[in-house]
C-alpha cells in the first residue's frame, strides 16, 4: 500500500497545521495533486453531501462494483428520474420542485471539471431558494 501522502493513496487526507496535504483532485475525478484545498474542491464535497442527504446513500455505494454516489446519481438525474434518487424516507415529504432544486445543485457542485463547478455563493441561494419552498409550503398546511 503506498503512504498516506503519496498521489496513489486513493484519496487519503492528512492534515498539517495550515496546509493540508490531500489526494484530492482539482476535478472531483481524474489527476490527483497536492496543495491547499479551494472552494472548488469544498463545493464539491459539499454536493457529495447534498446527495448523501438527498438519497440516503453513502458516497460510495456497496453493489456488485463499488459506485461513488456521483456515479450512481448521474444517470438517473440525466434521466430526470427522481424515484430512484430519492431516499424513500423522505418521499412525500418535500415539496417535488425542492427537491429537484437541491438535487440540480448537488450536481452543479460535483461537475467533472472544476472551472464548470458551481460556487458556494450559488449554492447558497440555490438551498435558500428550497427553504423557502418548504417553508411556504408548511405555511399552506398549517391552519392558523
Amino acid at each position: 500500500m503506498p503512504p498516506t501522502d503519496s498521489p496513489d493513496s486513493g484519496g487519503t487526507v492528512i492534515h498539517t497545521s495550515k496546509t493540508i496535504r490531500a489526494a484530492a483532485t482539482d476535478n472531483g475525478a481524474g489527476s490527483f495533486h497536492y496543495g491547499r484545498l479551494n472552494e472548488k474542491i469544498d463545493v464539491y464535497s459539499y454536493g457529495v453531501v447534498l446527495l448523501e442527504l438527498i438519497t440516503g446513500q453513502l458516497a460510495i455505494i456497496e453493489s456488485d462494483d463499488l459506485d461513488h454516489i456521483v456515479e450512481w446519481v448521474n444517470p438517473e438525474f440525466q434521466n430526470e428520474d427522481l424515484t430512484i434518487i430519492l431516499d424513500r424516507r423522505i418521499r412525500g415529504e418535500f415539496d417535488v420542485n425542492s427537491v429537484w432544486n437541491a438535487l440540480e445543485t448537488a450536481m452543479a457542485c460535483t461537475t467533472f471539471t472544476s472551472h464548470h463547478r458551481a460556487t458556494m455563493a450559488f449554492v447558497l441561494c440555490q438551498l435558500t431558494q428550497c427553504l423557502e419552498i418548504e417553508v411556504s409550503r408548511h405555511r399552506e398546511r398549517t391552519p392558523g
